[in-house]
């Protein structure tokens, strides 16, 4: 008995002994302050999810075993995670074992913010269900984009709200109609007594209808800001709408070209209707839908009356087949093909089936890029097209179109990890940016990690080639556009990446004056 106590207590020491302390505080972005009673939760690593709530203080505590761990911080509901960029896109890992001090950690919750206002006639009345429009302008996927967070409706006092938001840049945009437009009585009447009978103009904050002299919305954590709108009677060119040779039924939406070239939504008519009046002079794209056609078309508005004719054509269609370049990179995992949308960064994704095989049977208008995903890290190293015109990389899709796609795709990866100094200390959540050493206008070609509390980074599956390793500690870096990226790349490390194998590299913090 006394042989089995000494072995119990030898376990448990040992166990304890490998057991390591993930400690901090939780503060405020903004202010500094401690936040009590956060819900912090610790994931990842060879142990089941934890969490804890923070005392007065602001301080949680963990003790966890060696390994890789994300941390995460929950406040009134809107949680992050550590180190995360404003883009939401990203974060760093908390790196737990010996000579790691995780004691010490600092959580900055970033609070959300709020855009509300009230959209107004020009009388000072309130316009009910009145179309409101949010676009944001962030990076994602390593270039800056505007693109709509959707839109909002107006009540009967013609208020909007969006609320628990991340701070950032935005821009607004309102369009509406009088409330007689749902009267038809009402409409008839004021007709007849010779009053104009127009819809709301397309209004950008604080109240232009030149999407180029917008107000960005610049918006610090914690922010509650009121927006009001006022709407005017709109003015310009009368759209009809008909179809060519025979009847069609559907609708018409006209959008306007906005902040960052993002659509924004003028009005939606319905074909039985066949006209959008008092359309301001400008660039739009009228996309005609219904249950088995489509139409997407660029118009430009000058003046005067204009006869759009709808010629509608089936929904464009993508599929195709991927290759593997040699036999054994035969997948063991399921392989997908992600098609993502240039302009509103939309992605889907689709299987392989046994065969290679992958197909959406219906498509958008739209510019789209593929690229192929899976545990195995595989990439496309060849593509042909047929169907559609390609620059770039990038699939041009239209109307009718029936595009096949033939891919080839390759295992010949390798991996780069290291640890990112500054001074002589590691840095924590800055960013690394492994790019092609020959530049490249293909967004594929870039990589970008945030480095770990240890100052850690680890690029896995990286396509056989050489490249350029820098840090900088911009979180928001365009690290896939090939004019930001240029003037590093006679500044960082050059890296052969060799199949199978991983580069061992320490770098030093950009200086600021490259930023």
């Amino acid at each position: 008995m006394k042989m089995f106590i000494v072995a119990l207590s030898t376990l448990a020491s040992t166990s304890a002994a490998q057991t390591f302390r993930v400690a901090g505080t939780v503060i405020d972005s903004e202010t500094a302050v401690p936040l009590g009673r956060t819900r912090v939760v610790l994931t990842g690593g060879p142990v089941p999810e934890q969490s804890a709530i923070t005392a007065a203080a602001g301080t949680f505590s963990f003790a966890v075993p060696q390994g890789k761990y994300t941390l995460l911080a929950a406040y009134r509901d809107f949680g992050e995670s550590y180190g995360q960029a404003r883009s939401g896109r990203s974060s760093s890992a908390i790196v737990v074992g010996p000579e790691q001090d995780t004691t010490r950690i600092v959580m900055h919750w970033h609070a959300p913010v709020a855009i509300h206002g009230k959209v107004l006639d020009d009388e000072g009345e309130p316009v009910h269900e009145a179309t409101v429009e949010l676009f944001v302008e962030a990076v994602t996927n390593g270039r800056k984009h505007v693109i709509s967070l959707g839109r909002a409706e107006s009540d009967e006092l013609g208020d909007y709200s969006w609320s628990s938001i991340p701070a950032g840049t935005y821009y607004l945009a309102a369009t509406g109609q009088p409330w007689y437009f749902s009267d038809p009585n009402a409409r008839q009447a004021l007709a007849a007594s010779g009053r104009s009978v127009v819809p709301y103009a397309l209004t950008y904050f604080p109240g232009t209808d030149d999407s180029r002299a917008a107000t960005p919305l610049i918006l610090r954590p914690g922010d509650q800001l009121q927006a009001d709108i006022t709407l005017r009677p709109a003015s310009g060119s009368n759209l009809r709408f008909v179809c060519a040779n025979t009847p069609c039924g559907g609708s018409v939406s006209l959008f306007a070209i906005g902040p960052g070239e993002a659509e924004t939504l003028v009005r939606t008519a319905d074909m039985a209707d066949c006209y959008i009046p008092a359309v301001a002079p400008g660039r739009y794209i009228v996309h005609y839908i219904a249950s088995d056609s489509q139409m997407w078309k660029q118009l430009e508005v000058v003046g005067g009356d204009n006869v759009i004719e709808i010629k509608p054509k089936p929904f464009p269609t993508l599929s195709g087949r991927v290759a593997f370049q040699q036999p054994s990179d035969r997948p063991r995992q399921p392989v997908y093909v992600n098609l993502r949308d240039e302009d509103t960064r939309e992605s889907v994704a689709a299987a392989l089936d046994v065969n290679g095989n992958f197909s959406w049977p219906t498509v958008p208008v739209s510019r789209v890029r593929l690229s192929v995903s899976g545990s195995d890290g595989f990439f496309i190293s060849r593509m042909s097209v047929d169907g559609a015109l390609v620059k770039d990389g990038v699939i041009d899709i239209v109307d009718g179109a029936k595009v096949r796609v033939n891919l080839t795709a390759s295992r010949q990866v390798g991996g780069v990890n290291g640890v990112v100094l500054n001074g002589n200390k590691p840095e924590a959540g800055v960013m690394v940016v492994l790019a092609l050493a020959a530049g490249s206008t293909d967004p594929n070609s870039y990589h970008a990690l945030q480095t770990n509390s240890d100052g850690s980074f680890d690029f896995a599956a990286v396509p056989v080639g050489d490249y350029v390793l820098f840090a900088v500690d911009n979180l928001e870096f365009q690290y896939a556009d090939f004019e930001t990226v240029q003037p590093y790349l006679s500044s960082g490390k050059r890296v052969r990446v060799e199949p199978h194998s991983v580069e061992a590299e320490s770098i030093r913090l950009t200086p600021a004056t490259l930023k």
